[in-house]
């Protein structure tokens, strides 16, 4: 994607991007809880499809574009809500390295 191909006109959707925590339980363990940081206009578009197998069984996965307007605060260890569904960071990309867009790489329902 380069950066001359986005406009803010794309950025019909909200997303919010969430950050990960642990937190100590009382059994001795840990739980991750996600922090929403920030809520941004986006754009978002499937990519790409298909079927995958974990632990025996058949799991489907699927992976989207999303595009921000550029921060220097997101990383593959955050995650994004889009319409109460999270997605996770699979990668970040600085289009074209101008400081303007952030192209999110996400894959639907899976745990950090």
């Amino acid at each position: 994607m380069k950066c001359c191909d986005l406009h803010p006109g794309m950025l019909r959707h909200t997303v919010e991007l969430q950050s990960p925590s642990r937190t100590k339980d009382d059994g001795g363990g840990a739980a991750t809880t996600w922090s929403t940081f920030a809520t941004q206009p986006a754009y978002f578009k499937a990519l790409s499809g298909g079927e995958r197998y974990v632990y025996e069984r058949l799991e489907a996965n699927q992976l989207f574009r999303c595009v921000i307007r550029y921060r220097d605060d997101v990383g593959a260890e955050d995650r994004i809500l889009f319409r109460s569904q999270p997605f996770q960071i699979r990668r970040v990309t600085n289009v074209e390295f101008r400081d303007r867009w952030l192209e999110l790489i996400v894959e639907e329902g899976v745990a950090a």
